[in-house]
């Protein structure tokens, strides 16, 4: 898990996090390609992004210190994180509004019921991060 907005929030925070799970797919071949000189089985993985308001906790000390966030969007998130296919960044309603108009996203949101909301919510598959991140999971020649 990633946190953006710690200590401080930043107005970008929902297209930086955005653009921080489009990277971490675009990263998924190069580690499959050393994965396969070691001998090491292949990864796919399925990036959630949920924005709002948690409440964090450092627990341990020293090098041992780890942090856990609570509330909702963490396990709206975590919740994400599962419906995504291997390749996938979704994202909530919620993260789409922060990160205004600088989001490219793939066909129609899908609807899912999240813990604690009031009915069904829309969620966005990515494809790529415009504004200040240029980040993207398709070639130009897909565009």
């Amino acid at each position: 898990m990633a946190l953006f907005g710690l200590p401080t929030p930043q107005p970008d925070d929902a297209e930086r996090a955005t653009a921080c799970g489009v990277a971490m797919q675009l990263a998924v071949p190069e580690i499959n390609a050393r994965n396969r000189r070691a001998g090491i089985p292949e990864i796919a993985i399925g990036v959630g992004i949920a924005a709002g308001r948690v409440l964090v906790g450092g627990i341990g000390k020293g090098e041992g210190l780890r942090f856990k966030a609570l509330g909702s969007p963490a396990i709206h998130a975590s919740l994400l994180e599962r419906l995504a296919k291997p390749g996938e960044v979704v994202i909530c309603d919620r993260t789409r509004d922060q990160a205004g108009e600088c989001l490219v996203l793939a066909g129609e949101p899908r609807e899912i019921d999240l813990p604690d909301a009031e009915g069904p919510e829309p969620i966005h598959s990515v494809l790529g991060v415009g504004g200040g991140q240029l980040i993207s999971l398709r070639s130009p020649s897909e565009a």
